[in-house]
């Protein structure tokens, strides 16, 4: 573990802020009991962990088969549609599914969302139960399994030429028709009675984990955050008056838009760089959701896509197989020291509670981020732009080794700017537009135009294409960089080039 990582946000206030119940919430497990053929997901018991920790007990809140679906997102889209529809078509919130469907015949409403995968999937399966046509919007980049699990459910799929954020954008002016409904668990502008609507219908779970714990209480409740509507969502759950639960936030690295709110005090947009925590892959909080998480977190945590994937390893071992986003929680509790653990009362008489998102599925092995060794960093670097033979015009083997660089950068809190490739641009490492902190410039390949184009004719010193001094001294730049982040109060900026070019 690096001793340069991005460290944990504390928030002192968080112990004694409370929230009031919730009559949606009330509402959503009641409508959730009433369909799908309701069963509470698994509550599952991990003791050889908690002895490891040094806690009583750490449980598994296990989202991965939910009404048939691998995640917990149909919880909230449920609730979401039925609440809309309700609304628009003028039923009761006792009406039933049955009533919404037999109430929509012959009309040509569209449900609309955009998506990392997981929650347009769901927002897909309820427009195909009540007999509706669903487009889902997804980001640049995501991947073909997942594009494919949301057409399965009979949706349409586009892709944005963007991240996210592009994709929420997107989806929001495609609605913009008299039979257009966005269901969006993303609160922005006077966009707010929908993604309330989502965050409700996400507590179902909570209300199980309290049911499944008998006469005890959770002492730690850490979940994985995205825009933070899940997040808000347990949060908003477990500072209700009459609980003494503490909770955690944790994101990715690279995804860190709750992270870096809290340490700027005020709600942040950040461009991300790609992560396999697909879902958590979100560059600004939801508006309705940082309000509460700045209030009621007790700490914020970011993790690797390493310690991502060696929780999915961990969990799989003792039969609980999740993806990536279902081992963030307990990557978080994994990367805590002693002293955090008692900044959060963690003691051998404490209860843990992980939330697990989603199910097991396919996703790109990643490489660890935290060595400080500039040898060990050369050698990845080398590893990663042969990774792949591509096409030299395809840009593919130059993304492998930028998403690394921001990702470890990111890891010791180095602000960086990604623009994936799109269109065949190259990938772009910029720095973060108005930062004041240290940050990073990398532009890894120069071979061509924005275009596509060849502008330059080249001559490599090997067959790779890239003398390999240009990695050594790559390395030594970005541990140089981390190095004199810890040292200086003031600005260090990394400027780097891949490779080198000749005109």
């Amino acid at each position: 573990m690096s001793s340069a990582r991005r460290p944990i946000i504390f928030n002192e206030n968080a112990k004694d802020w409370r929230t009031p119940p919730s009559e949606s919430a009330d509402a959503a497990f009641a409508f959730h009991q009433r369909h799908f053929n309701y069963q509470p997901t698994k509550l599952i018991a991990l003791p050889d962990i908690a002895a490891d920790i040094g806690v009583k007990q750490i449980y598994v809140k296990s989202e991965v088969s939910r009404f048939d679906l691998s995640s917990f997102k149909i919880l909230g889209a449920s609730w979401g549609v039925f609440r809309c529809l309700a609304a628009r078509l003028n039923l009761p919130l006792t009406a039933t599914l049955q009533d919404i469907k037999t109430a929509l015949d012959g009309s040509h409403y569209t449900l609309y969302a955009a998506t990392d995968g997981n929650h347009g999937r769901a927002v897909a399966r309820m427009a195909s139960i009540l007999g509706m046509s669903a487009e889902i919007h997804v980001p640049y980049g995501l991947s073909s399994a997942a594009i494919a699990s949301i057409e399965s459910e009979g949706a349409q799929v586009v892709v944005s030429q963007g991240n996210y954020d592009v994709s929420i954008s997107d989806a929001d002016k495609a609605s913009q028709h008299s039979y257009g409904l966005l269901i969006q668990d993303y609160a922005f502008g006077d966009y707010l009675d929908v993604p309330q609507w989502i965050v409700d219908g996400y507590q179902t779970m909570m209300r199980e984990i309290d049911d499944q714990l008998g006469g005890d209480s959770a002492s730690l409740v850490i979940a994985p955050a995205g825009v933070g509507s899940f997040a808000q969502a347990v949060t908003s759950y477990f500072k209700q008056q009459g609980k003494d639960t503490a909770v955690v936030c944790v994101e990715p690295d690279t995804a860190a838009c709750i992270w870096k709110s809290f340490q700027h005090g005020e709600l942040i947009s950040k461009v991300n760089t790609p992560t396999i925590m697909a879902g958590l892959d979100c560059g600004t909080p939801s508006k309705i959701a940082w309000p509460v998480l700045r209030h009621g977190v007790d700490a914020s945590i970011t993790i690797s896509d390493f310690e991502a994937h060696l929780a999915c390893k961990r969990l799989a071992d003792i039969g609980v197989p999740v993806g990536p986003c279902g081992a963030a929680a307990l990557a978080a509790l994994l990367r805590m020291g002693a002293d955090d653990k008692v900044h959060l009362g963690l003691d051998c008489d404490s209860i843990v509670v992980l939330m697990c998102t989603e199910g097991a599925r396919d996703y790109a092995i990643p490489h660890d981020v935290g060595s400080d060794s500039a040898t060990e960093l050369a050698n990845t670097l080398v590893q990663l732009e042969n990774i792949v033979d591509q096409p030299e015009d395809t840009g593919e083997n130059e993304s492998h080794v930028t998403r690394f660089i921001s990702h470890w950068l990111e890891h010791r809190d180095i602000d960086t700017h990604y623009i994936d490739i799109v269109n065949r641009r190259p990938p772009l490492v910029d720095v973060p537009p108005g930062a004041r902190r240290t940050s990073a410039t990398l532009c890894p390949l120069v071979r061509r135009g924005l275009d596509g184009s060849n502008q330059y004719e080249k001559e490599y010193s090997n067959d790779e294409g890239i003398p390999p001094r240009m990695k050594s001294g790559l390395a030594a730049a970005m541990i140089a960089t981390a190095v004199a982040k810890q040292a200086t109060r003031g600005n260090v900026k990394l400027c780097a080039r891949l490779q080198e070019e000749y005109n």
